[in-house]
């Protein structure tokens, strides 16, 4: 059963576990790329399940093949020059993202437990700082157990928001309710919009290469990467039907966390659950990011042959790290989901989706 879990599920639920900070946590990121679309959203979410799986089935058979599972060395196999390119937008998209879920969760522990903003983004600080101090083993076992938590808690979540209000699901897909953005909403448009959800959402996937080195043949890093494309799917799935339960309510819809607001319907204590996850997911998004940021690292330290970084390098890195992202946060979290995930999309489908899907699959499926 472990081996099984480790070839077939661990990669999907590490990808989870990074991706669910600047993806999921706030509610946000599924208002602007899905939930705002009401009963045409669902195109948008089958649009993102189909093509993460693709895009983990030729990454995962690329790592497997060349045994790359750094992000520089994997794009060195397909990306040429652009994979510089890539380095750049990876350091700004990590900020940014960070910068948001700093952002939430200082917010929401505020609203929740009553924690002064900076205390509660401290203490995100001071445990991802002793995961990335460990180094990855622990890092793998953090993020397969934090995904099966954060599964639980947004199922929990999902529930709690939906009870009582499934007759507005109801009618938003009776009606075909599209009432909170104006203008026609044609396929090619939405099908855009989920590549864009993608293309900000697939910096994780270099994340959970070091994940591939379990995989003995072609066969298990396929079938790993479809499944992984799909156990992502599922918290979008569950934040969009939420969403769908209040739509189009501006309080949710306009809110910097609609899930906030949403779990304020339900209960005190629920608020405060959700509080402790969203710090989670901050946690589980930063150790991973730094991960494969500090893999990348000592890859270029030993092609000049030189040693790799200590733990207490790793540590000062992603504290630095951090304490950059939460200072970048006070923009507020709107503005930074709103302008800059389509800039850094866009980024991504250029230098890393775009030579992934080209040159990566003749290679990983059509060169001998």
């Amino acid at each position: 059963m472990k081996g099984f879990v480790d070839r077939y599920l661990s990669p999907g639920f590490v990808l989870m576990s990074v991706m669910i900070g600047g993806g999921f946590a706030t509610g946000r990121e599924i208002v602007q790329y899905g939930g705002q679309y009401g009963y045409k959203g669902w195109i948008v979410g089958l649009t993102i399940a189909l093509t993460f799986s693709a895009l983990c089935v030729i990454s995962f058979e690329v790592a497997r093949k060349f045994q790359v599972f750094d992000y520089r060395s994997h794009l060195k196999v397909y990306a040429g020059p652009l994979a510089h390119v890539y380095d750049i937008i990876f350091f700004i998209q990590s900020l940014l993202v960070m910068s948001v879920m700093a952002s939430a969760t200082g917010d929401i522990l505020q609203k929740t437990m009553n924690f002064p903003y900076y205390v509660g983004v401290l203490v995100i600080i001071v445990i991802s700082a002793l995961l990335s101090f460990f180094g990855q083993q622990l890092i793998e076992k953090f993020a397969v157990a934090g995904a099966v938590a954060l599964y639980i808690g947004y199922i929990t979540f999902a529930i709690l928001a939906i009870y009582g209000r499934t007759d507005n699901i109801a009618r938003v897909f009776a009606e075909g309710d599209t009432s909170y953005v104006s203008g026609e909403l044609g396929i090619f448009s939405l099908i855009w919009v989920g590549i864009l959800y993608v293309g900000f959402n697939v910096q994780p996937l270099t994340t959970a290469f070091f994940t591939c080195e379990k995989f003995k043949n072609r066969r298990e890093a396929m079938v790993s990467g479809f499944i992984a494309g799909f156990i992502i799917i599922i918290p979008w799935v569950l934040t969009y039907l939420a969403l769908m339960a209040y739509y189009p309510d501006e309080n949710v819809f306009g809110a910097g966390v609609p899930w906030l607001i949403m779990m304020m319907n339900v209960h005190p204590i629920v608020v405060i659950i959700f509080g402790v996850i969203a710090g989670w997911t901050l946690v589980a998004t930063t150790v991973g990011v730094m991960n494969a940021m500090t893999s990348r690292i000592d890859k270029q330290l030993a092609e000049n042959d030189k040693p790799p970084l200590k733990a207490r390098t790793r540590t000062l890195i992603t504290t630095a790290y951090l304490v950059g992202a939460i200072l970048m946060s006070r923009f507020g979290i709107i503005a930074l989901v709103d302008k800059g995930y389509t800039a850094m999309a866009i980024g991504m489908v250029v230098s890393f989706i775009l030579p992934l899907i080209t040159v990566g699959a003749y290679k990983a499926f059509v060169k001998k």
